[in-house]
């Protein structure tokens, strides 16, 4: 899941939300049902990272990342 993450963060740095977008989705399909403070805090991260590149997979992350945020831990 971190090397996902990771992955996302390079992806952005080269140009490419798409891909960002995809190792996001991925690294938060293998976060469900992980309650952990510091995985919150990565995809806060992400999420600031895609909010900030106009691209439509991009938006679609920052949302499906919001929602599982929105649940307590």
């Amino acid at each position: 899941m971190h090397r996902l993450a990771i992955l996302a963060t390079a992806d952005l740095g080269r140009g490419d939300p798409e891909q960002a977008a995809a190792h996001s989705l991925a690294a938060l399909a293998l976060a469900q049902g992980q309650e952990s403070q510091r995985l919150r805090d990565r995809f806060t991260r992400l999420r600031a990272l895609l909010a900030d590149h106009s691209s439509v997979a991009g938006r679609d992350a920052v949302e499906q990342i919001d929602a599982s945020l929105s649940l307590p831990l």
